[in-house]
């Protein structure tokens, strides 16, 4: 039996990261011939990078980042050598890899409409959303997720009858500026109010913006964040409701894609597309109704 190279390019400092590697190692065990090996661009030598896309004869499929993948050559070196390549998370308009390919985007409008139910089943009729915090370092990714789940949770919303807030960030380096003037747009929002926050670590920062303005949570603000992230959500005063999506569904989809690409020996047409949506609402005390 052959063997058949597989190279992930994964940075696994994220939790999405590390469950989209989960998914993918899990396919990957049902596939004897399968060798995969993880590459974390943000690490490794770029020399080492170098040296390795040098030889392409001794890789057969590619999976990762999209905006990694084109930082670092890898679909360049997709393009000129045909190697199948699912790429994660390409944003509109932009085709950092060859149009033959596979791509893994994230479902925002089905976190977004999740939240916005559980806040509805609560019988909130003002809701609000806080987006990406500037600060991160993928800012262009996490604001392309952030705009699309906000526009999709203010849909959600007037379908309902809702109103919906926005909190816009200032443009600031000093992120207890930011705090403040945050605490100070929540102060302003009518009460109960069901907050939407772009994931797990907006939604904390959300917290100490209410416990800065004396606001309680969830008497007077009931919070949602994304990501599940248990060292956050657990640790949180109050714990935190938060949607997880299904990451290790789509590495998994993505590895069997990429098999399925490789067993027929060619790409296919046009591009192809698997969305990660909603996996579940994991409920914690934030959205509990005290009453």
């Amino acid at each position: 039996m052959q063997q058949v190279n597989i190279l992930v390019v994964e940075n696994p400092v994220f939790k999405s990261a590390q469950e989209r590697m989960s998914g993918i190692l899990r396919y990957s065990a049902t596939k004897p011939n399968w060798a995969v090996r993880t590459i974390n661009p943000h690490i490794h030598d770029p020399a080492m990078l170098k040296r390795l896309t040098a030889n392409p004869a001794r890789i057969d499929g590619i999976i990762g980042y999209s905006r990694t993948l084109a930082a670092r050559g890898f679909c360049s070196l997709s393009q000129l050598r045909g190697i199948p390549t699912v790429a994660m998370e390409v944003p509109r308009g932009v085709s950092p890899c060859p149009r033959k390919d596979l791509i893994l985007a994230v479902d925002n409008a089905a976190i977004a409409q999740a939240a916005a139910d559980r806040f509805a089943q609560g019988s909130l009729r003002h809701f609000a959303y806080v987006g990406n915090d500037p600060l991160r370092t993928d800012v262009k990714f996490d604001t392309m997720h952030s705009r699309r789940r906000e526009a999709a949770f203010r849909r959600a919303a007037k379908a309902i009858g809702a109103t919906c807030a926005t909190y816009r960030t200032r443009a600031t380096d000093d992120w207890t500026d930011d705090l403040n003037h945050l605490a100070q747009w929540i102060s302003r929002l009518p009460f109960p109010v069901g907050i939407f926050a772009f994931n797990d670590q907006r939604a904390q920062k959300v917290v100490d913006a209410c416990n800065l303005a004396h606001v309680t949570v969830p008497d007077q603000v009931r919070l949602i964040g994304v990501d599940n992230d248990v060292s956050i959500c657990e640790n949180l005063q109050p714990t935190l409701t938060s949607i997880q999506i299904g990451f290790k569904e789509g590495g998994y989809l993505a590895a069997q894609a990429l098999d399925e690409i490789l067993a027929n020996g060619h790409m296919g047409g046009a591009r192809r597309k698997i969305s990660c949506g909603v996996m579940r609402l994991v409920e914690r005390a934030s959205t509990q109704d005290l009453k």
